[in-house]
């Protein structure tokens, strides 16, 4: 990081980085006693400072050690790529080793073509090493993960002086207070809950599902309606183009249809557009007995049924304004 103030735009690839051993500035770090008490005023440089002129940086670090996390603090957000390795500590780089995506870790940085997806998802391969469970172990107070870092031990076939050191401090300490404090019938009691919760869970997923099945089988007779609709929408368009068609034949029609007003063609459109769902939201019966007084007068000596009704009988043939569908601004209410 120090040598990318030479080159400006660099890429800089870091791992566990220490950022500098002066005191005034990481008063913190005391794991380098030699070269924290070297006199470093004649050499006023700052990693922190320099990596500010590369175009990115690159940091494998394990966020949960204390020292290289707060190095890690001290670099500029704006070109910082952060590369988590938790439960790992310092020697980051033989970690990547030993999980074998150091080399490609190094190409796909180099070729701009790093995922940090890919990195996360590659990172857990450290969980098949028996050093990580170790470390998690070591690092871990919580009773039930310890438990669990002995199992992966053991799954793990892990061989190794640090393992047996770990399994009799088990044998020693956590087993026996296992036994004692009956641990074991809390354990066992969460995971019954935890199986119940499981099988609750997967009854509601499987009525989700017969729900969607359900709701897909009716938005698929809902297309067959709206096809078989469309159909006859269109039959009823070759109807209205035979009808005005001039020809002899069709005489009695066209004399019938040019009986009808525009208002009626305009209510014939409607019913094709709106299914003939809509046909009594269009009917506007305040404005048919405005324009119709002797149907209002009729109306209020209970002589009709309704104005909707002398309208279907009468008011059509008589081509009595119904409505104000069609007018500029008007629309029709379907909620």
């Amino acid at each position: 990081m120090l040598f990318s103030e030479t080159r400006p735009g660099s890429i800089v690839i870091a791992h566990n980085p220490q950022t500098t051993l002066r005191k005034d500035l990481v008063p913190w770090e005391g794991r380098f006693p030699y070269g924290s008490n070297l006199d470093w005023s004649r050499y006023p440089y700052d990693g922190a400072c320099s990596a500010d002129k590369a175009r990115s940086v690159f940091v494998t670090y394990d966020p949960l050690f204390r020292e290289d996390n707060l190095h890690v603090k001290r670099l500029p957000k704006h070109n910082l790529v952060a590369l988590k390795v938790p439960m790992v500590g310092h020697a980051m780089p033989q970690w990547l080793l030993e999980m074998g995506i150091l080399k490609e870790l190094n190409d796909r940085i180099v070729d701009n073509a790093l995922d940090p997806k890919w990195f996360f998802q590659a990172a857990k391969r450290r969980r098949r090493l028996p050093r990580y469970w170790q470390n998690l172990f070591h690092r871990s107070k919580n009773l039930a993960t310890r438990l669990l870092c002995v199992a992966k031990l053991v799954d793990l076939g892990d061989n190794s002086v640090v393992f047996k050191k770990i399994y009799d401090e088990a044998v020693e300490r956590v087993f026996p207070f296992v036994l004692e404090s009956g641990a074991i019938e809390t354990i066992s009691r969460q995971a019954r809950e935890f199986r119940q919760n499981i099988e609750n869970m997967q009854a509601i997923c499987e009525a989700q599902r017969v729900e969607i099945e359900s709701l897909k089988n009716e938005v698929s007779n809902l297309s067959l309606a709206n096809r078989e609709l469309g159909e006859r929408n269109e039959h009823a368009s070759a109807l209205r183009c035979e009808v005005s068609r001039p020809d002899p034949l069709y005489g009695h029609l066209s004399r019938v249809n040019s009986v009808l007003s525009h208002e009626l063609v305009r209510v014939m459109d409607c019913f094709i557009h709106y299914n003939f769902r809509y046909l009594p939201d269009m009917f506007n019966e305040k404005l048919y007995l405005e324009q119709n007084p002797d149907v209002a007068q009729a109306l209020q000596k209970n002589m009709l049924h309704s104005a909707f009704y002398h309208w279907l009988t009468n008011g059509i043939t008589e081509q009595r304004r119904f409505s104000v569908v069609g007018d500029p601004g008007t629309e029709i209410d379907h909620s």
